[in-house]
């Protein structure tokens, strides 16, 4: 009876220590598979060259309040082609690097001239940087192995706070980068210029009429896009208060741009 007693005890420890062991490692990966989801969401600063020499560097960019997107393409890359257009009228629409979002293209395994050539071929005007020449390879071997960069074109969203939106918009469409552009509190509006009275728009939703105000008004322009990006009218301001009928276009949300000498600013509104 004694040895029965003596062998239950010694399994029951033994036991003990298992389930012991097991917490404990189950407690460390725990915190590491955490620290590793807090850590990938934080992107690293980075600097790059592009093809027309100017120097970026990515947290300089996004302490300014900026958003940037990232497109990481090679110049041969069969669908980076045939989506450069859809990219380009993205950037386009969203004030073509002048206000608050930003597109640098991240060029792997090509050199400036060959980058050159590409941009050339495909009307690409935002900033590249090609991989031989612009750094472009050391940033897309970071994101490979810290974001899984397995295909091209690939797309990225970091926001002012570092933080990454990765493998975005796939495949592209010209209006895909906006939820996260709203997320980065950086969908395009210039908001000092709204809030300190220089541009008023209203109502929002509207109707049929919409009132626009511009405190720089002469040869002002005023556009308006659908969601997909169209232009579908556009104005010549030389009056501080317009009103726009707006009665020809159909519910949804559309971009009011307006470009005055100064500035361009763009608003999301809602036709009801």
């Amino acid at each position: 009876m004694g040895n029965i007693n003596f062998y239950l005890k010694l399994k029951l420890f033994c036991l003990f220590v298992i389930l012991s062991c097991t917490m404990i490692c189950s407690s460390q990966n725990i915190r590491e598979t955490n620290l590793l989801t807090k850590d990938s969401s934080i992107v690293e600063d980075f600097t790059i060259i592009t093809t027309d020499h100017d120097t970026l560097n990515l947290y300089s960019t996004l302490s300014s309040g900026k958003t940037v997107v990232l497109d990481f393409f090679y110049t041969t890359c069969y669908y980076c082609q045939a989506y450069a257009s859809i990219i380009e009228q993205s950037y386009q629409n969203n004030g073509a690097g002048n206000e608050g979002i930003v597109f640098w293209g991240i060029d792997y395994g090509d050199t400036d001239t060959e980058v050159i050539a590409y941009k050339t071929a495909n009307s690409i005007t935002n900033p590249c940087a090609s991989g031989i020449n612009g750094n472009g390879d050391s940033v897309a071997v970071y994101f490979s192995d810290h974001y899984n960069l397995t295909g091209f074109p690939s797309y990225a969203v970091i926001c002012p706070n570092k933080k990454v939106f990765w493998d975005v918009n796939r495949p592209p469409t010209v209006t895909g980068f906006d939820s996260f552009f709203d997320t980065c509190q950086a969908t395009g509006v210039n908001q000092d210029f709204c809030e300190n009275g220089l541009v008023n728009i209203y109502p929002n939703p509207l109707n049929d009429l919409l009132m626009v105000e511009i405190k720089d008004y002469k040869n002002s322009i005023i556009e308006i896009y659908n969601s997909a990006g169209i232009l579908l009218e556009d104005y010549i301001i030389n009056n501080y208060r317009t009103e726009l009928y707006t009665g020809q276009l159909s519910s949804g949300f559309y971009t009011i741009k307006i470009k005055t000498k100064r500035n361009v600013i763009s608003k999301k509104i809602i036709k009801q």
